[in-house]
């Protein structure tokens, strides 16, 4: 599945607040996400089970964010990877070489 960073989205509102919401999305980045495509951004880790992405999600005519599922996860970690060019992943939450740069 195709993935898409979004250096520009920031999310506004936490826990079940009522106009919880994700900001500041590219006309791209709003199109990917009703076409069903991942869209992710970094967030501040604010508690020790959040993994530090968000997921935007499309509903009820909004913009919200979710958790990465641990298969978005792994994903997203080595879209990271590819992103600094590194060939060894520390970063990575699997701690392995997941790929090789050419």
């Amino acid at each position: 599945m195709r993935m898409i960073k979004s250096v520009t989205a920031v999310k506004r509102g936490y826990g079940s607040a009522p106009h919880r919401s994700v900001s500041f999305l590219t006309d791209r980045e709003r199109e990917a996400v009703k076409r069903g495509e991942i869209v992710y951004f970094e967030i501040n880790k604010t508690h020790y089970t959040q993994s530090g992405y968000k997921i935007v999600i499309y509903n009820c005519g909004r913009y919200d964010s979710r958790e990465p599922t641990t298969e978005e996860l792994f994903e997203i970690n080595m879209m990271e990877c590819r992103l600094a060019g590194q060939k060894d992943c520390s970063r990575c939450y699997y701690r392995f070489k997941c790929f090789t740069v050419k």
